[in-house]
């Protein structure tokens, strides 16, 4: 099971999964922090954009365990 973090100072470089209202919204590589811990931005992946996330929007962040995946699936993706 993934473990949620309250300190984001620790976390770049680690592999998360952003949650809001308690639904993944993204999983990524975080690439900075900022001082403070509580903004950091994930970096790009594929066709997802860099991105920021703040604590502050109601964001949580989860280690991604090594080995297979447990979060929820991603609900906001549409194919055309």
């Amino acid at each position: 099971m993934s473990e949620y973090i309250e300190d984001w100072t620790c976390l770049a470089g680690r592999t998360i999964c952003i949650r809001r209202s308690g639904r993944t919204v993204r999983v990524g590589l975080v690439e900075t922090v900022t001082p403070a811990g509580d903004m950091l931005w994930l970096r790009h992946e594929g066709i997802e954009p860099r991105a920021l996330f703040q604590k502050a929007s109601g964001d949580t962040a989860w280690i991604v365990p090594d080995g297979p995946l447990d979060y929820p699936p991603i609900d906001h993706v549409y194919l055309s």
